[in-house]
């Protein structure tokens, strides 16, 4: 048995323009989480509708300015709205998730690619929500348009759909104003902006991305702890680093002229900053830049304190990193640029570089809808780039998933390198 219904706020709000920063990552996003307790599909619908009051824009559409206005419009006039899918299984026909069938969770994303190369209005939503119950248990699959919410803004949003879910206070929204553009402070991206066609015909002729995912637990982790605790190095940083060191030879062979390569960690920007909004992304990446004879010749543990430093900066420039956000969205609005990318973005996709992400740090127990939070969470996400995604585990608390992307040919290598790094760690 399964139904679909349309949600969208009482009261549209007039449409609202996105900024050429928001634009940066133009692709979507899916979540599942999986609760081992049954959701009640009226009360789910209850709260998502309590909260798309409060985050409006989830609702609407992607629409373009008028003549001689290059802005992208969030819509949210009358009959728009986002879906809400409920879908019921038996427990006997389907068990929990598993690495294969994640997909069977998600909203439908056929139209997605439409969507993506697109310039004008599209009656496509962006953002949409599947429930899949079982007996005694219930998935959530989640999907949204990456340009209306980062991680950050995503997951203030499910917060206010469990408070309103449990019948506590949802709150209100107040808007700060933004910090005033400096056009003498361009910052370091502002000449890095490069067009791109991030999933079509530039990467043609060219290996697809593919995927390997380690688990790490009990002694294996331990070892991993007790080596670089002494270093004072953060976990995340360490794996970073060995996987950079392990994929860096393949990366390089890929790309001529080049003995350099990159990595970049993520990072929401409102951590750092007093940009507070709920619509937009609004991400960072922090850059740590090696040779490959740097690579090869340095340990993994020193790697991984020059990312640390890397990220330690952008703390300390937070304000400087502000007023180039203001100056990219001024700059990338004027050049009416259809699809295009940040250096970080650009090099993950082109060039020997990595992007890194980690989610550990979440506190998931804050999505807990009155029984817990949930036993499995993940973003099955089908990246066009290089990345690394470090996740909690399926079904051990005390066990983490480390996830490597990269380009079919330069997967085999990395494997080989980074388990044999794994085995002289003991």
């Amino acid at each position: 048995m399964q139904y679909e219904k349309l949600i969208s706020p009482v009261s549209p709000p007039p449409p609202c323009a996105l900024g050429g920063v928001d634009l940066l990552l133009d692709t979507w996003t899916d979540y599942v989480l999986e609760y081992d307790y049954p959701l009640d599909d009226a009360k789910l619908f209850s709260a998502l509708s309590q909260a798309v009051e409060r985050y409006p824009y989830f609702s609407g559409r992607k629409v373009s300015g008028v003549e001689q206005d290059q802005n992208v419009y969030i819509d949210c006039f009358k009959g728009i709205s986002f879906s809400f899918q409920r879908v019921d299984k038996r427990f006997a026909d389907e068990g929990g998730i598993t690495e294969q069938d994640w997909q069977m969770y998600l909203p439908d994303n056929s139209k997605r690619r439409k969507h993506k190369f697109s310039a004008t209005s599209l009656k496509v939503p962006l953002f949409a929500v599947k429930q899949t119950n079982y007996d005694d248990h219930t998935v959530l699959g989640l999907s949204v348009w990456h340009a209306i919410a980062d991680g950050g803004a995503f997951f203030d949003f499910l917060a206010a759909v469990v408070a309103a879910y449990r019948e506590e206070v949802v709150g209100c929204y107040q808007a700060k104003d933004p910090l005033p553009n400096n056009d003498e402070h361009q910052g370091e991206y502002h000449d890095s902006i490069r067009q791109v066609s991030l999933a079509s015909d530039a990467r043609q002729g060219e290996s697809a991305i593919a995927t390997a995912e380690f688990t790490f637990g009990g002694k294996t982790l331990d070892n991993l702890l007790t080596y670089i605790t002494p270093h004072g190095v953060p976990l995340s940083d360490y794996l970073y680093a060995l996987a950079w060191k392990s994929a860096h030879h393949a990366m390089l062979s890929r790309t001529s002229n080049s003995e350099v390569t990159s990595l970049y960690t993520v990072y929401d920007i409102r951590q750092f900053t007093d940009i507070d909004k709920p619509l937009g992304n609004h991400l960072y990446y922090p850059k740590t830049e090696l040779t490959s004879t740097e690579l090869r010749s340095i340990t993994s543990i020193d790697i991984a304190k020059k990312i640390r430093t890397s990220v330690f900066s952008m703390v300390e420039h937070a304000q400087r990193i502000e007023q180039e956000f203001a100056w990219l969205d001024k700059h990338i609005t004027n050049k009416n640029y259809k699809q295009f990318a940040i250096r970080p973005v650009f090099d993950a996709i082109y060039e020997p570089a990595i992007m890194c992400n980690n989610l550990m740090h979440i506190s998931y127990d804050m999505f807990d809808f009155g029984a817990g939070g949930p036993v499995s969470f993940d973003t099955p996400n089908e990246e066009y780039m290089r990345f690394i995604s470090i996740l909690p585990s399926r079904n051990q608390t005390d066990e983490i998933r480390f996830r490597v992307s990269l380009f079919e040919s330069e997967l085999a290598e990395f494997s080989r390198n980074f388990n044999q790094e794994l085995k002289e760690l003991g």
